[in-house]
């Protein structure tokens, strides 16, 4: 149908333009991601490489104002949420980068591209202890539970709220037990 032949043309425009794009030949790709919109197609998968595109080449407002419109459109997109907040970090917008990635995480808190984007912005804002928790819940959804821990002791050893330390107590010793009983499953299922 004309339908399905207009959905294959812009794939395959969008897939030269995201070659281009790795080839950095950045004209090449805007004329490929113009094809791929002709006809009235878009999508969010070209939004998110139209803004990774504006910030490849280094036009930081660009990306900005295309993120922006973008996750109005796509709010659902993680793909183009991935993208906007790329944007922000590129251009320096950390604090609101913390924001849009608070309220993304509560969106797809088990995403851990989320926490580890996360986890940067709040370094650069020197928000240490924060940081550290935040790239410690990167490597628990990843597997890295020892990895983990050792990100909760410096946050630990970073703070010197009480509470806070008493809560980052807690949290390694759930994990230090989950490691614990990891390697006790393991163990059992190397006996048999």
């Amino acid at each position: 149908t004309r339908q399905t032949q207009g959905v294959q043309r812009s794939a395959a425009w969008y897939g030269l333009a995201v070659a281009a794009m790795k080839r950095r030949e950045f004209d090449a790709a805007e004329k490929a991601l113009a094809e791929a919109r002709a006809g009235g197609r878009d999508s969010a998968q070209i939004a998110g490489l139209e803004i990774a595109l504006a910030l490849a080449q280094g036009r930081s407002e660009r990306a900005l104002q295309l993120g922006r419109q973008a996750a109005e459109r796509w709010p659902g997109s993680q793909g183009v949420a991935l993208a906007q907040i790329e944007a922000l970090q590129g251009s320096g917008n950390d604090a609101e980068a913390v924001r849009v990635l608070q309220a993304r995480i509560k969106q797809w808190p088990e995403v851990p591209r989320l926490w580890q984007l996360l986890a940067q912005s709040l370094e650069r804002l020197g928000r240490r202890p924060e940081a550290r928790k935040a790239m410690a819940q990167f490597y628990e959804l990843t597997g890295a539970l020892p990895a983990a821990v050792e990100q909760l002791q410096q946050a630990r050893a970073m703070s010197s709220d009480f509470y806070e330390q008493s809560e980052l107590d807690v949290r390694i010793r759930q994990l230090r037990e989950r490691l614990e009983s990891d390697r006790a499953l393991l163990e059992r299922f190397r006996k048999k």
